[in-house]
């Protein structure tokens, strides 16, 4: 979807974005629980949820929730597309090749939307891993999309430049696309700061 790419690479959330888009309000003047139906009709709409499922979980109208689909699929049309070729390849072959080459025999028309995409994610943090176990960077743990590295405070300018250099590298499986990333340091999980490169 081109807009989401664009909006992704100018630094923009895409739930950010349709939060303003459903309820008319910047991210931080909306309270937990309408960040959370903003981020379940991002997914939803994308993974197949139905807008029953949404109405039920957030305790609104069958219309309100379709609604907030409607606009996320007029925001972001080729995410239908997708959703379209994705159920025409479960529905004749049962299979799903992700970008990175894994095949995956699918149960559910869920597991169709799913799988290329968070295979991907899951590939990109992986192969990430690999260049930075190469590189010789000391690597603790990954939490979601994130990879925690221990490094001296005396190196953490070079670390981090050389991380990011790895981390936002063009990915040949997804059409050289380059992820930005954000960096963060400090003496442990509960003080660490953004790094300003």
């Amino acid at each position: 979807e081109p807009l989401m790419l664009a909006e992704f690479a100018e630094g923009k959330s895409t739930h950010k974005v349709m939060g303003y888009t459903i309820f008319n309000k910047e991210w931080d003047d909306l309270d937990a629980q309408l960040k959370l139906q903003a981020k379940a009709v991002v997914f939803g709409t994308f993974y197949g949820r139905s807008a029953r499922s949404i109405a039920i979980e957030f305790g609104v109208s069958v219309s309100t929730a379709e609604y907030w689909q409607t606009l996320c699929i007029k925001r972001y049309p080729g995410l239908s597309l997708y959703l379209q070729r994705q159920a025409q390849e479960f529905n004749q072959t049962r299979k799903c090749i992700t970008p990175f080459g894994r095949v995956r025999t699918l149960q559910t028309i869920m597991q169709a939307y799913n799988t290329p995409i968070q295979s991907s994610a899951s590939d990109v943090t992986l192969t990430t891993l690999i260049e930075l176990y190469r590189k010789g960077f000391d690597l603790c743990t990954t939490v979601h999309d994130s990879i925690v590295i221990q490094a001296h405070k005396k190196d953490m300018m070079d670390v981090s430049r050389e991380m990011k250099r790895i981390m936002e590298r063009p990915i040949p499986q997804l059409n050289n696309y380059q992820f930005p990333i954000k960096l963060k340091a400090g003496d442990d999980w509960y003080n660490i700061k953004e790094v300003v490169l």
